[in-house]
């Protein structure tokens, strides 16, 4: 009978240990699926910022009169307009 008690006690703690590997098993698989949560969360959210953060370029573009599709083109007239105006008000005294 002891046996008995010895083999049913031994089952008994393999099966929580089977328990508790599983447990943890699933534990690990919720807190990898939250952390995925909040990575595609986190994602979102920095793409709804980057496209907030277009449109209120473009928008000031519209208001201040900057065309963004003549950028690359401008930066070197502007220069040569600085440079001009820089003559201009020296020349002006």
């Amino acid at each position: 009978e002891d046996d008995e008690d010895a083999k049913l006690n031994n089952g008994v703690m393999e099966d929580e240990e089977d328990l508790d590997v599983e447990v943890k098993r699933v534990f690990d698989g919720v807190e990898m699926a939250e952390e995925d949560e909040i990575e595609t969360n986190n994602s979102m959210l920095t793409t709804a910022v980057k496209t907030m953060e277009e449109s209120i370029k473009f928008y000031l573009g519209g208001v201040f009169g900057y065309d963004e599709d003549a950028d690359d083109d401008d930066d070197d007239d502007d220069a040569a307009a600085s440079d001009a105006s820089v003559d201009v008000k020296l020349t002006e005294d």
